[in-house]
């Protein structure tokens, strides 16, 4: 396999490199030659000079050796430097820093898509060292509404610089298309070497879907596409793919349970704890909480009846042969603060890609946070009542990899609240209790899109956490230093 690391470009500039080491070399050995010509020609005077008067020519002869070595030194270091310089000049041409370097966390740092030429950032997954961050998006233009005219493309960021490294188009495999709409999910593969996300086309022979996963290697080989199963309604089927052989089963949607866990065969199974290094995973996802009402609620004027959790799954198993993409996951969460739960509409709950969800029984919190969250919701909901649309945004989620801290954004801080700006609030896992908040100025604040994608994504290590901006396209990246410790 190709050994070659993201991020790690290779100078197209050996020939220079090699023509100026062939010129030093020329210069440090006509030096050298000078030093063995010069002594060789004073042997023969030496030994003719009386005892009395070599004494005196000793000195100038080790001036002039003295400075034959330094004349020689001076020539290697100047084209030391010159090939340094050189080197730093490539990189700084090639994105403004060395090539492979691994620099330092940034308290801040902001992405900015159109250096890309990509466009309506959806979504966004860090690479398995943290180092990177792989970005969905388009080409050309941002529809309010699902579905674009040209198909999905991921530019891959240094998470530490900003640097464009690559940008991986699905165009090759996805063409014919007339309508593309973002992926619901990205993940790297373990390797690092690839990013891969499931996708549906439209089938020849039936009304239906034909489900696909899309794998885009980054060192410029050409993508690839294994063809699913068909079904009738991609957004609400979940699939898992042996990547190995390229095949994919339908799974059933996945109950809420308090983690899953992996068969030898690829099969997932609903447990009770996560294990680490097992390759179990929570029910509980990066996602989105979605405020719903009853058939009989005027939704216009009332706070909602109740919230959904959703989440789009994406996870390896432990021998890197099954992947989950994707697994639809939703719950309906208990009433807070004396809230009155009631039949809920199954027109939201098909608009929102959660057929089932309307039938399923109320799921506990998993933790205080996403009590203190759906708290603040619903009292957002309640005060600021529900005569415009901005107002039903979904409610970010992503909980840090430790399971330690939980960041929202909630509905009056959200895209859509038509504010100028969006804050991403902490809350303490065990306690509920408020950490901090992080703001952030919009300059379209009146733009943005509904998804079951959290705008929210922690890096693997915790030690950063980027917000997707769909509207003013870029990605905000916090570092460690702004981030809670708690």
């Amino acid at each position: 396999m190709d050994t070659h690391k993201p991020g790690i470009e290779e100078s197209d500039d050996d020939g220079t490199h090699a023509q100026r080491l062939q010129a030093i070399s020329r210069l440090a050995q006509q030096a050298q030659a000078h030093i063995s010509d010069a002594t060789a020609r004073q042997l023969p005077e030496s030994a003719s000079v009386p005892l009395s008067l070599r004494a005196r020519k000793v000195p100038q002869q080790r001036l002039r050796l003295i400075a034959s070595v330094f004349l020689a030194l001076t020539v290697i270091v100047a084209g030391g430097l010159a090939v340094r310089w050189h080197i730093q000049t490539t990189a700084q041409s090639k994105g403004g820093h060395q090539p492979g370097a691994i620099h330092a966390i940034p308290t801040l740092l902001t992405i900015h898509m159109e250096t890309a030429h990509i466009y309506c950032p959806t979504s966004a997954a860090w690479s398995p060292d943290a180092l990177h961050i792989a970005i969905v998006g388009m080409r050309e233009g941002c529809p309010l509404a699902p579905g674009a005219e040209t198909p999905p493309v991921v530019a891959v960021f240094n998470a530490r610089t900003g640097d464009l490294e690559h940008v991986l188009d699905s165009g090759l495999v996805l063409a014919g298309q007339h309508q593309y709409d973002p992926p619901p999910s990205l993940i790297w593969s373990p390797d690092g070497k690839a990013l891969i996300f499931p996708y549906s086309t439209v089938s020849s022979t039936t009304s239906g879907f034909v489900a696909d996963l899309i794998l885009l290697p980054i060192n410029g080989r050409a993508p690839q596409l294994l063809t699913g199963p068909q079904v009738a309604e991609f957004l609400a089927t979940s699939l898992v793919w042996d990547v190995r052989n390229g095949t994919a089963a339908v799974t059933f949607p996945a109950q809420p349970a308090v983690a899953y866990s992996w068969t030898s065969d690829g099969h997932i199974l609903a447990g009770a704890t996560t294990e680490p290094g097992n390759g179990s995973f929570s029910f509980w996802q990066p996602g989105v909480l979605i405020p719903e009402w009853a058939p009989e609620s005027n939704d216009s004027v009332s706070p909602p009846d109740a919230l959904l959790y959703g989440s789009v799954i994406t996870k390896w198993s432990p021998d890197e042969q099954y992947l989950t993409a994707p697994l639809w996951v939703s719950a309906a969460l208990p009433p807070v603060r004396g809230n009155t739960l009631r039949p809920i509409s199954t027109t939201y709950c098909t608009v929102w890609n959660m057929p089932t969800t309307c039938t399923r029984r109320i799921e506990t919190f998993p933790d205080r946070a996403l009590m203190a969250v759906a708290q603040a919701s619903m009292a957002d909901y309640a005060s600021e009542g529900m005569n415009s649309l901005p107002m039903r945004e979904a409610v970010s989620l992503a909980w840090r990899p430790d399971g330690q801290i939980l960041a929202a954004i909630l509905p009056k801080d959200s895209f859509d609240s038509g504010n100028p700006s969006v804050r991403i609030s902490f809350f303490n896992a065990f306690t509920g209790g408020a950490l901090t908040t992080l703001s952030l100025n919009r300059l379209y604040p009146q733009y943005s899109r509904q998804s079951l994608q959290s705008a929210l994504a922690w890096s693997p290590t915790g030690q950063q956490l980027a917000l997707v901006d769909y509207g003013d396209n870029q990605v905000t990246i916090w570092g460690s230093s702004s981030l809670p410790s708690a």
